[in-house]
């Protein structure tokens, strides 16, 4: 995922961006050596916490190309992502991107090929930038 950062907050020792990319707006907790300098664009990854299957939906009627979409919700993300595929964990197409995400208590309903929606909390969502 590309993301252009629009601000920067400090908040106990940690560092929050809110970022652009081409599908939402994004905001979490920075890790990288150097902070983000604002309106510059990065290559990012992002550390999704585990959730609860009863805390996931699946998306039962998406366009086609809208398979992956994030939104802030007060101090939460909303995604929805693209089951790549199942291998012990979940890979999802975030943006074009493959993100993986733990589910707990997962009872096997979703498949390879769904699309899901499920949220994180801003603070605990890394963010994570590489370089190419």
């Amino acid at each position: 995922m590309v993301i252009r950062v629009q601000t920067t907050e400090k908040k106990n020792d940690a560092l929050y961006v809110t970022g652009v990319s081409d599908i939402g707006v994004i905001r979490g907790k920075w890790f990288y050596r150097e902070a983000p300098v604002i309106d510059k664009y990065y290559h990012v990854e992002l550390g999704l916490e585990a959730v609860d299957r009863k805390d996931v939906s699946v998306v039962k009627e998406c366009e086609q190309g809208f398979e992956s979409c994030i939104r802030i919700d007060s101090d939460k993300m909303i995604f929805q992502a693209f089951c790549e595929e199942y291998d012990e964990t979940y890979i999802l197409r975030i943006d074009g991107g493959l993100e993986m995400l733990e589910i707990c208590n997962d009872d096997g309903t979703i498949h390879e090929g769904d699309v899901i929606c499920f949220q994180q909390a801003c603070e605990t969502l890394g963010i994570y930038p590489y370089e190419l």
